[in-house]
């Protein structure tokens, strides 16, 4: 490894280090991809685990577009220059994730634990993008949920049918108050990791400017990605309430689940779109 390749590689392993038990660090890819790589090495390969023997041939191609089954990780690998991530970051930042995945002596048991690689199966077929956003300016918004966000998964708890069969439809999913959690988090992460370097530090460099940078291109980026993979889609926002003024109060939160936080009630308002939520419960 080169300088650069090394550093990334390290502040990978400092960044896993101080993940929380609830955040894992999430790459998908797809089977398809996983089978485009097994059919270019003539022998079959599971991206969860690749042997020794394999890992330098499988590291060259999973950070090809061609062989990168998440869309947009793909666009950027060919995009670069409208993303502003020098390619080879983006390429390093990967073969780094498999890295790690792979070797069960480069990190602790702990940390793999942190490590999601997910093999999806079939095609996309979203048919439009669902914005969730949490209205926490409503007298009825419950201050224990100050820092989480809701898991939603569409087809189970939204069970839309299209008019013409009974196969439920999906949705790409924007969750802002997710990404604006594990944002806010990253800032904390980088920004303390500059000021105890030996490069030096900006002073006048804090944790909000650094996530007033990261806000920016974050939405140049969901643009370009939504551009490419949801072109001509619909795009819908909820309003969702999270909290129940008659059990919200009874109701505790664990602070080691995140993301398993179980609502009350959950009021939603779809702007423009004929879904009609009452209640449901997240888990």
């Amino acid at each position: 490894m080169d300088g650069c390749e090394t550093n990334v590689s390290a502040l990978f392993a400092s960044y896993m280090e101080n993940q929380p038990p609830s955040r894992h660090f999430y790459m998908h890819t797809s089977r398809e991809a996983e089978k485009r790589i097994s059919n270019h090495l003539g022998t079959p390969i599971n991206l969860n685990y690749v042997p020794p023997e394999l890992q330098a041939q499988v590291l060259d191609l999973v950070i090809r577009p061609e062989f990168t089954g998440c869309g947009h990780l793909a666009i950027v690998l060919r995009n670069p220059f409208l993303y502003d991530i020098p390619l080879n970051m983006t390429q390093q930042l990967i073969q780094t994730f498999y890295h790690y995945l792979w070797n069960t002596n480069t990190t602790s048991r702990l940390q793999l634990r942190h490590m999601d690689l997910i093999v999806l199966d079939g095609a996309h077929s979203e048919q439009a993008v669902l914005a969730i956003k949490v209205n926490r300016q409503h007298p009825f918004y419950d201050p224990k949920c100050n820092g989480f966000s809701p898991l939603v998964q569409p087809t189970d708890l939204f069970p839309v049918k299209d008019d013409n069969s009974t196969n439920p439809v999906h949705f790409f999913i924007d969750s802002p108050d997710a990404v604006s959690i594990l944002r806010r988090h990253n800032a904390n992460f980088f920004v303390g990791t500059l000021r105890n370097s030996t490069n030096g530090f900006d002073a006048e460099l804090t944790e909000n400017l650094f996530l007033e940078e990261i806000d920016f291109l974050g939405s140049k980026q969901l643009r370009h990605t939504l551009d490419r993979l949801a072109k001509g889609l619909p795009v819908y926002e909820t309003d969702l309430l999270i909290g129940d003024p008659y059990h919200m109060n009874n109701t505790t939160v664990e602070e080691n689940e995140v993301y398993k936080v179980m609502l009350g009630q959950i009021w939603a308002g779809v702007v423009g779109f004929g879904i009609g939520v009452g209640s449901a419960m997240i888990g």
